[in-house]
């Protein structure tokens, strides 16, 4: 379980890009949710951006219906890549290699 510091961490960093306020992420439940992705919508950025954004929250939901939004949407790779590196940074799953 993420702590409220290391939320506010990499959120920050992922709502400068998307100008979305820390006080909706992490959503509690589904009205939050929605209230979520209604600022997103209404973020002063570009489409491609606030597509990589719910690109981000439906990777918690399910990796197969992320996958087919980025496509839907047109995400460019680099988008999803530099996406799929913060997920697995918020999400502890970074494969660290050793050389022996």
């Amino acid at each position: 379980m993420k702590t409220k510091r290391q939320t506010i961490l990499f959120f920050a960093n992922k709502s400068s890009f998307v100008c979305v306020a820390n006080s909706y992420y992490p959503p509690h439940d589904i009205d939050a949710l929605k209230g979520l992705y209604i600022e997103i919508c209404k973020a002063n950025t570009d489409n491609v951006k606030k597509a990589s954004f719910v690109y981000y929250l439906l990777k918690d939901w399910s990796k197969k219906e992320a996958e087919l939004f980025s496509a839907k949407s047109m995400i460019p790779q680099t988008f999803t890549s530099l996406i799929d590196a913060f997920y697995a940074l918020d999400n502890l799953k970074v494969v660290v290699s050793q050389s022996c």
